[in-house]
């Protein structure tokens, strides 16, 4: 949260567009977004038959993998 506080107070961010604005947060709350769904899991079992549990049902745990490929994606463009 502090660091995107941070680049919504430069000057320069005065100057972007709404779609611009959007690309720069995005990869802000998506760590949001996979943090808050990975505390909500717990790892089940050992060895050979590991799992993961969810904690609150209120929370899928497909979220979790759509949530962490966008990620992965935005990190591999990030770094081209």
């Amino acid at each position: 949260q502090l660091a995107e506080d941070k680049l919504k107070r430069t000057e320069a961010w005065k100057t972007y567009s709404l779609e611009k604005r959007v690309e720069l947060l995005r990869p802000y709350k998506l760590t949001k977004v996979l943090r808050e769904e990975m505390l909500n899991l717990k790892k089940t079992g050992e060895g050979g038959n590991m799992g993961l549990k969810q904690i609150s049902s209120g929370v899928k745990k497909d979220k979790l993998v759509s949530t962490l490929t966008e990620y992965l994606k935005d990190s591999e463009n990030h770094n081209e």
